[in-house]
């Protein structure tokens, strides 16, 4: 339906009102909204004016270019006014001193229409008071539907779809979300067209061969294509999670390099390769493809290394190079394999470092040398060297914290600052310093509300704010303060539950679900509500299975679901219900040997495994069954001494040698066979030895070194 129907007395469906000094704003404005298309769904919705959607609300009344100099507005004005369902004001402190503004904000209220008004803040503050007020004084008596065009604020997509909520009279989160699903739709269709592009230009390349220069413009041509594809469409597609279509992007791209090959000679294209090389293995890495990513990974290090040994001085060769080592760095980490992790971050670190003696205040060199550190902190902790990995981290939000403080209003920055504090009190946090876990919690969660409230419609920020929340628990619920803890999570589930609302495909929100249900099972199961308990595990493992189900290689699900069984299986054995234990540790077992087999080189599944059967075989020692418990234990105890013996400094390993032996041990004693003295020897030599060793042990450690002292009469 159009804007004039019999009878009715609107022409337009808004009059911008702007100073001429917020021209362009205003220009902006009035194409974005009759240019846009309501959704289907919403079209012939009634709007608080009354009349049906339209497809378009069009035409909008901006042309306010020459006044009489009269006090009066022109006839002209005044009759656009009348004629207008909305007005929107483009303010600014510019607006805020414009009589022509106020005389069209008072006009339009001796309508009767100061519910229609609708501002777009482009500038300034509202009631502030001072020069920097960006409300006419007319407008100021009353509080009207506001957006904020500005970066730091909805942003100019997120205000043009606030108005145009306003305009339609349904919420922005509806109309945001169809706007993000059209987004995407848009995306598809470009994408696909591209690489349709992509290959043209590359069968013209292929075929032109014989014709060297038309196959080298043609090549050239091709190469622009997929850098957008590489980069900037991949950067887009995968910040609204669409990572299927980036998958498409990928084989487009492989299947150029693939026909073309790589030419040695042309930097660019090399450049190129590798990162479409590191984006194919951040998608074999999200899919569960270690070994692929990894390959992937190392081929385009490779190709960064040769670029940095053709060019030494070319500084974008030498930042790629970094962010190479930090990705085989985290893939490593991920696998368990914590020494050659801490190599490639401090080649990544040094490189960083190298960049920034030439330019000391490079921000993003800056930022790289944070995350590095921050990097090496995890290594180090996951290794048990605490007071390294606080200097690691220590050094990490110096950095951040600095850069923040240069620029409050650099949102990216502060994400940074809050990133740092939660390493922070993730570090405390596993030390047992829990009041100063809680006290870097706070600080990341003060940064993290602040930016939600600055920018509701940022999925990101709300999931990082929900992630915030669920640690403030797990921290609370260590204190012991078990309410509060609640409160926490169940705060995290309802910022959980809008985002996938908003987008129900987006399986990271799925996932995020099935964790903060385990974590709210976590803390009724230590209030003793067993019943409550069980039914919130059962809740997140039914949405483990469903993920795991739809795509098998995501190993990151199928680890979830082997510890909710786990835990599962540890109610059942505080329930005395061994039997009951029994069946989930060895659904537990399945999932983790099926792990651990897909790639014996992850020394962290292997690690786990070994947990597993330790478990199952307590179980299978409560029913009094010392065979099947001994056999579970043996084949854990041949895991561990294989990772002890592959990393004698790793502390965690050479723990877990010892409680080998003293469940071994326990299992002879119930039988009272004494094999079991042979092993209390080897628990305490090995606890000793690493007491010697200078590795770090705990102080219940040392408890039970005593307690093995005593037992083996040293």
């Amino acid at each position: 339906m159009g804007a004039e129907s019999a009878g009715n007395q609107y022409r337009y469906w808004a009059f911008i009102s702007y100073s001429n000094k917020d021209r362009s704003w205003a220009k902006w404005l009035h194409k974005s909204i009759e240019t846009y298309g309501i959704p289907a769904q919403l079209i012939s919705h009634s709007t608080p004016v009354g009349d049906p959607a339209p497809k378009r609300f069009h035409p909008l009344f901006r042309d306010r270019d020459e006044l009489p100099a009269s006090s009066d507005l022109g006839a002209q004005i005044e009759e656009a006014l009348k004629a207008s369902r909305y007005l929107i004001i483009v303010c600014s402190p510019h607006a805020a001193g414009s009589k022509w503004v106020n005389k069209e904000v008072e006009t339009f209220q001796r309508l009767g229409r100061g519910d229609r008004i609708l501002a777009m803040i482009v500038g300034g503050k509202p009631h502030s008071g001072d020069w920097h007020e960006c409300f006419p004084p007319a407008l100021r008596r009353h509080e009207p539907i506001a957006a904020d065009a500005r970066a730091e604020g909805d942003g100019r997509n997120g205000a043009k779809v606030k108005l145009l909520a306003g305009m339609l009279g349904v919420s922005f989160d509806v109309l945001h979300q169809r706007d993000m699903q059209r987004r995407v739709r848009r995306l598809e269709v470009v994408t696909v067209a591209l690489a349709a592009i992509a290959i043209f230009i590359i069968s013209l390349a292929w075929n032109a061969h014989r014709q060297r220069m038309r196959a080298i413009e043609s090549r050239h041509d091709a190469e622009q294509v997929l850098q957008f594809l590489v980069y900037e469409m991949r950067d887009e597609l995968v910040s609204i999670g669409r990572l299927d279509i980036s998958e498409k992007v990928g084989r487009s791209v492989d299947e150029y390099y693939s026909q073309i090959g790589v030419e040695p000679s042309q930097p660019v294209t090399l450049y190129n390769r590798a990162a479409a090389l590191e984006n194919e293995g951040d998608l074999l890495k999200t899919k569960g493809d270690l070994k692929g990513a990894a390959k992937a990974y190392v081929e385009g290090l490779t190709i960064r290394q040769e670029l940095v040994r053709g060019e030494p001085s070319n500084m974008q060769w030498q930042r790629a190079l970094s962010l190479s080592y930090a990705h085989i760095g985290d893939l490593l980490l991920a696998a368990g394999g914590y020494a050659r992790a801490l190599e490639y971050y401090r080649e990544g670190v040094a490189t960083s470092q190298r960049l920034l003696e030439i330019y000391p205040f490079n921000v993003v060199w800056l930022q790289d040398l944070a995350v590095g550190y921050g990097n090496i902190g995890d290594v180090l902790n996951r290794q048990g060297n605490y007071a390294d990995a606080m200097k690691a981290y220590s050094d990490s939000l110096e950095i951040r914290r600095r850069l923040a403080q240069e620029n409050p209003s650099d949102n990216d920055r502060q994400r940074g600052l809050a990133i740092s504090h939660d390493r922070m009190s993730d570090a405390l946090n596993m030390q047992g310093d829990l009041a100063g876990a809680r006290n870097a919690c706070w600080e990341s969660l003060v940064i993290r509300q602040r930016l939600v409230d600055m920018d509701p419609s940022n999925a990101q920020w709300q999931w990082d704010l929900s992630v915030s929340r669920s640690r403030m628990g797990g921290i609370l619920k260590k204190q012991g303060d078990l309410e509060a803890a609640l409160r926490c999570h169940r705060q995290s589930l309802v910022i959980l539950n809008r985002l996938t609302y908003r987008d129900p495909s987006n399986i990271t929100w799925q996932e995020n679900f099935a964790v903060c249900y385990e974590q709210i099972a976590d803390i009724l199961r230590a209030q003793k509500d067993l019943a409550g308990a069980i039914g919130t595990y059962v809740n997140c493992s039914a949405i483990l299975q469903r993920l795991t189900q739809s795509e098998p290689s995501r190993t990151g699900w199928s680890h979830r679901l082997s510890i909710v069984y786990r835990k599962l299986g540890d109610l059942s054995m505080e329930d005395n219900a061994p039997m009951q234990a029994e069946y989930d540790y060895k659904e537990e077992v399945l999932i983790r040997r099926r792990l651990a087999q897909s790639d014996p080189c992850n020394t962290a599944w292997r690690h786990n495994l070994a947990a597993s059967l330790d478990r199952l075989g307590d179980a299978l020692k409560g029913q009094e069954d010392q065979e099947g418990a001994l056999k579970a234990y043996r084949e854990s105890l041949m895991i561990r001494e294989q990772l002890a013996s592959s990393e004698a400094s790793n502390a965690k390993w050479q723990r877990s040698l010892w409680v080998s032996y003293v469940k071994i041990a326990r299992a002879y004693d119930m039988a009272k066979d004494s094999e079991a003295e042979r092993w209390w020897s080897r628990a305490y030599e090995q606890l000793s030895g690493m007491k010697k060793a200078g590795l770090s042990i705990s102080a219940a450690d040392e408890k039970t070194l005593e307690q093995l002292r005593a037992k083996v009469g040293q």
